[in-house]
Parts: structure tokens; sequence; C-alpha cells
């Protein structure tokens, strides 16, 4: 023992107090639990070009990472993206809100799982997710409760060595619910095959293997559950949806084009190409091929065995929020859904309803693509939104001291015109026209 201790110790020296530095993580001191001082933020930005040490409460002082404002919100606090690109791997571990602008992407990289949700109530918006990598749940793990809208899960991969992969854009162990979502381009396949194995990818789409599963106006088409080869005698399914447990319910959603094949040759598709198990028919679905997916329900507009025509391109930019898969003139699914449009907007942020086959009634189309057979307030019927279609508006405008239908404006561009579809074309229809063109942009 030194003196110092020694005269510590006897009471004659007293015990020295050292004073260290605070250790802070994500903005908290490490150790801690935030109970006094400044309430949590309940909006915060997040930009690529951001970064951590600001407070992130503005576009001017956005943080750079996504998790880095999820550990900072405040419960049920709104989180807003700017657009860019974002490679993190995220943990909802309390409910948020996470909206982005046009083009926001979420990258798992090819190397990692994009979200998981443990979170009771959280809720993402205005997303595409893609690229994940696990082997369950590349690109959403859910065992809490969240919601989508808006949002594009794609070319996500589960995959292991010598167990079965299940959901390689979605696995849900918990409650789901998605609107106006696309869910394309997953692949879950389990890497190699022991012989006499039973190794099998299960749900290339969506795995629901527990807990409530609810799809509203969502396209889950191009999915592909496999086998590596025939060395077991594993059999893959589901290849956009598989229902192990808990229950699936569908409304005003497509499920088609989805395989299931032995990777090794692309054979297939073998058993539940589309999906597997049993599901809810809630009113106005498609599915393509329903073998083995033990519809149940007594809802209007059933269309099975039957083909949607999406467009030939697949999954791609469409213009608006997110990429989509068009539906083609005279796809069954257009106008097919409930007279009683429930949304305004499609998964891009274009309008529903639309009068898609051009019978002046305008009802919603299934799926999260509302087809057009023009655009929202394109006047010229060229395509494009442009200033010769504002003039076209202006021409079409109604209202006092303005002839009901002025005779520089056709009929059908009275019907083009009135973007908000209440009968009367005004600034309203103005300020809708430049939302659009501003989305075609």
């Amino acid at each position: 023992m030194n003196l110092i201790a020694l005269l510590v110790l006897s009471g004659i020296l007293p015990l020295p107090i050292y004073s260290f530095p605070p250790v802070y993580f994500n903005g908290s001191i490490a150790g801690t639990v935030a109970t006094t001082g400044d309430p949590l933020p309940q909006l915060l930005y997040v930009s690529p070009d951001g970064n951590d040490r600001n407070d992130g409460t503005s576009r001017v002082t956005a943080l750079q990472h996504v998790q880095t404002a999820i550990d900072r919100v405040a419960d049920s606090g709104l989180i807003v993206l700017t657009e860019g690109v974002y490679s993190e791997s995220l943990t909802l571990d309390h409910p948020v809100r996470i909206t982005g602008e046009a083009g926001v992407i979420l990258d798992g990289n090819a190397d990692f799982r994009v979200i998981t949700n443990m979170s009771d109530g959280s809720a993402l918006s205005n997303l595409t997710i893609r690229r994940g990598t696990s082997f369950d749940g590349a690109g959403i793990y859910n065992t809490g409760s969240l919601r989508l809208t808006n949002v594009t899960v794609r070319d996500c991969r589960a995959i292991i060595l010598l167990f079965d992969t299940h959901g390689a854009g979605i696995y849900n162990n918990g409650t789901l619910e998605m609107v106006n979502c696309t869910v394309a381009g997953n692949r879950s396949e389990p890497f190699g095959t022991v012989v006499g194995g039973n190794q099998k990818g299960l749900g290339g789409g969506i795995y629901q293997a527990a807990g409530e599963l609810s799809l509203s106006f969502t396209t889950v088409a191009g999915n592909v559950a496999a086998v590596h080869s025939t060395a077991g005698n594993g059999v893959p399914a589901g290849g956009g949806l598989y229902v192990a447990g808990g229950t699936a319910s569908l409304w005003h959603t497509i499920i088609a084009g989805n395989r299931t094949e032995i990777a090794s040759t692309g054979e297939g598709p073998l058993d539940g190409p589309d999906c597997y198990g049993a599901i809810s028919h809630e009113g106005f679905n498609l599915v393509s091929n329903s073998t083995d997916c033990g519809i149940i329900g007594v809802g209007d507009g059933l269309q099975v065995e039957v083909d949607p025509v999406f467009d030939p391109a697949g999954l791609q930019d469409n213009g608006g929020i997110v990429p989509t898969v068009a539906l083609m003139p005279g796809s069954p699914a257009i106008d097919a859904g409930d007279p009683v449009c429930v949304l305004s907007t499609d998964a891009r942020g274009f309008v529903r309803p639309m009068d898609g086959n051009v019978d002046e009634d305008f009802i919603c189309d299934i799926g999260a693509f509302e087809f057009a057979s023009t655009y929202p307030g394109d006047v010229d019927g060229d395509g494009y939104l442009t200033l010769h279609d504002y003039s076209g508006i202006a021409e079409c405008m109604t209202g006092p001291g303005v002839p009901a239908v002025p005779f520089t404006c056709a009929p059908v561009d009275v019907i083009v015109a009135d973007i908000v579809q209440d009968s009367v074309i005004d600034l309203k229809d103005v300020y809708r026209f430049e939302q659009f063109r501003s989305l075609q942009n």
C-alpha cells in the first residue's frame, strides 16, 4: 500500500474525486435515461448531406442518419427524409412515423436487413426499400404493429445455408397493414441443399408467420420462392405470399406474376406460385394462380386465374413517389374496384379514381397503380403535363362571370380539366395540376 492510500484510509486525507468528461451516444449520455430537461422533438429531418451533430429540427440542420433520428425523436414523432439513398439497417424500438419525399430509398446494399420493427404503432410512408439481405424478412421484419403507405419493397433476398428461408421482402409476426404498396422482385432461396434434405424458400414476397396481415390497394408481383436444386425433397411455395399462421386479408389487391422454381435449372412454376395458405378475400381482388391459396370470403369482385396485363417492363419509375408495376390497357384490374373509392391517390400520388376504361365512370383500379387513359389535366392528350395544358384548364374554368362551358372548351376537355372531380373547374384544379406536374418532372 502506498503512502497516499494509507493516509486516505486513516482519514488524514480526503478521498479524491475525479471528474471525467461524459460519453455520449446518439445525443444522450451513455448509461443514462433522460428524465429531465427539454422534451424530445416531435419532428426531425434527415438528409444524405446532413450531420448528426445537428439538432435535426429543420431542413437546414438535418441529421445524416435515419437511425440517429429514430433514437432522438419522441414517441409517435415524425421523421422526414429528404430525397436520396440511405444505406442503413434500421431498428424501430419505439413508435415513430417515417415519411420520405419523392425518390427516397432505404438500401440494404445487398448486405443487411433494412428494417426491423419491434414497436407498436409505427408507420412508414413514401419510401422505396430495396436490396435487403437476411435469412428472414430481408426488407422488413415485423414483430410489432406497423402500417405501410405508398411503400415499395423490391429486390430483397432471403438466403441462408441449408435452412428454409422466409419472406425475402417482408416477414410478419405481428400486425402489419399495407396500403398502396408494391412488393416486387424479391427472392427467397436457401443456398445449397443437402441430399434428402428439406430446405426451401417460402414466401418470396411476403411470409405471414403469425398475427395479422392486411393488404389494401397493393400489388405483389414478380417475386420468387425457390429451392436450390433437386438434391433434396423440399418444395418451395408462395412465390408472392405464404401464410403459415395468423390471418391474412386482401382488399383491392393483386397477387400475380410470382414464381416458384428450382434455382439451378430455372424450372417452374412448382406448387403455389402466387400464394399459399388461407387468405381472406375482403373484396375486389385479383389472384392469377390461386391453386394453393385457399381463398375464403364472400366479398364482391374476386378474379382468379386471370392475367392482370401488367406492363412487360415490370417494376419501374412510372412517375411520382415510388416505383410501381403499371397496368396496361385492357387489364381486368382497371376500374374493377368498389364504386365508392376510399382513396384519393395511388402509390405514386396520382389521382384515384380515374376513368381508365373510358366509360365515363370513375372507379378505382385494383392494386397500387391507377391506370388513366389520359393523365389528370392532360387537356391536349400528348401524355405530358405542360403549360399548354395549363392554358386549356384556364379556358375551361367555370365560376362567376364565366360561361358554364366556354366555346373553346370541348366536353372531353371538361372531364380532363376537372382534376379534383367536383364538377367545377377552378383554382383547386389549377393547384392540383401544379402538384401533378411537379411529380411528373
